[in-house]
């Protein structure tokens, strides 16, 4: 959180524990804890860390736990793993203030804005880094990805009505895979 010493209201929907959340719409049946914050510098600081990669997964409240770093952020830039949501970009703003730049882990893409997010994406893994460390990861050094091989629909195996299957072998990197279907009517 951005403050020590606060209490949230967090929600928990029925059933769903997984799906709690500190900000967003309250669905019925949804359970309100209480929870006191402690934000991410003053943790780091009363333990004596200095995080070199931050992973956060904490639905929706990645801006709100960022601006409780900023200290640790400016003074260490640790590079960062956020599962992130595609419309809401206060958290990929606040980080690229302090001189990073956020990667989508799927595409390889550079995100500046929402629409930069593959189409259709709700929620998407990125990588925060640092301009300084850049030089550090394979992303200092990305390519435009390169199509190294086109599928037709005869390519795939159906061993059963509901199944698609295809083999393939692929040289030792990082590969990206897009996948296109449309559903047939008939």
């Amino acid at each position: 959180w951005h403050t020590t010493g606060e209490w949230v209201t967090m929600f928990v929907p029925a059933g769903v524990p997984a799906a709690a959340e500190v900000t967003g719409t309250v669905p019925p049946d949804t359970t309100e804890l209480a929870v006191p914050t402690l934000a991410l510098d003053d943790y780091c600081e009363r333990h004596g860390l200095v995080p070199n990669v931050v992973k956060m997964d904490i639905e929706g409240a990645e801006a709100h736990a960022l601006k409780g770093f900023a200290r640790g952020l400016a003074r260490h830039r640790p590079h960062l793993l956020l599962e992130h949501r595609t419309h809401e970009m206060r958290a990929i703003d606040f980080v690229r203030g302090l001189g990073y730049e956020v990667f989508d882990c799927g595409s390889y893409r550079n995100i500046r804005e929402a629409g930069d997010f593959p189409p259709g994406s709700s929620i998407r893994n990125v990588v925060c880094i640092h301009r300084a460390r850049l030089c550090e990861t394979a992303y200092a050094r990305r390519a435009a990805p390169q199509p190294a091989r086109e599928f037709r629909c005869s390519d795939l195996l159906q061993p059963d009505p509901l199944t698609y299957e295809l083999s393939v072998t692929l040289p030792a990197g990082r590969h990206v895979a897009e996948i296109e279907l449309d559903a047939d009517a008939s």
